[in-house]
C-alpha cells in the first residue's frame, strides 16, 4: 500500500516537475531558477508525510559523511528552535504550536535548508517536497488567477507574472 501510494505521489511530482519546466520555457529570462540557486531554501514550512519519506529516502543514499553533516546541522536548527519555542518537540509538527507563536516565526528566516551543499545545490534534489519544487513561481489557482504575490524575488523583475 505504501509503495503504491508513493509510486503515485512521485508521478504527481514528475507531472508538477515537467510543469515547472514549461513555466519557466514560458517566462524565459525572467525565471532566474537553477541549479545551485537557494535563495528560496530558507525558513520553516510545512511537508507532507509522502515527502517526509521522501526525504528519508534521498537522505539514506548520501554517503556517511554527509549524512553526519547535514544531521548535525538539523540538530543544530532544532534546538534554536526550541530555545526560542521550548514545546517545539518531537514530531516536530509546526502547526501543533499555538497560533501566537506561530505568527511569531519569522517569514523571512535567512537559515539555510540543511539539506544544502556547500555551494546551495540540494543533495537530495530528486527527492526534494513539492514545496520546494513549486517555489519561486506565483501562486496561482485552477482558474489562472493569482492568490498570493508571494514569489521569489529573484524572479520577474522586469515584468509582472
Amino acid at each position: 500500500m505504501m509503495q503504491s501510494l508513493l509510486t503515485r505521489y512521485q508521478t504527481l511530482l514528475e507531472t508538477v516537475d515537467g510543469w515547472f519546466a514549461d513555466c519557466i520555457k514560458q517566462a524565459g529570462e525572467q525565471i532566474t531558477c537553477h541549479a545551485g540557486c537557494s535563495a528560496c531554501c530558507r525558513g520553516l514550512f510545512e511537508i507532507s508525510l509522502l515527502d517526509a519519506r521522501l526525504l528519508q529516502d534521498g537522505f539514506a543514499l548520501l554517503d556517511a559523511t554527509l549524512r553526519e553533516q547535514v544531521l548535525g546541522k538539523a540538530l543544530q536548527r532544532v534546538g534554536e528552535l526550541q530555545a526560542a519555542w521550548p514545546e517545539f518537540r518531537h514530531p516536530y509538527i509546526l502547526n501543533r504550536l499555538p497560533h501566537e507563536d506561530w505568527q511569531e516565526m519569522p517569514e523571512d528566516d535567512p537559515t539555510p535548508c540543511p539539506l544544502l551543499s556547500t555551494d546551495g545545490r540540494c543533495l537530495v534534489y530528486a527527492h526534494r517536497p513539492m514545496t520546494c519544487r513549486l517555489h519561486g513561481l506565483p501562486n496561482i489557482d485552477c482558474s489562472g488567477e493569482s492568490f498570493s504575490d508571494e514569489y521569489c524575488t529573484l524572479n520577474f523583475k522586469q515584468a509582472d507574472p
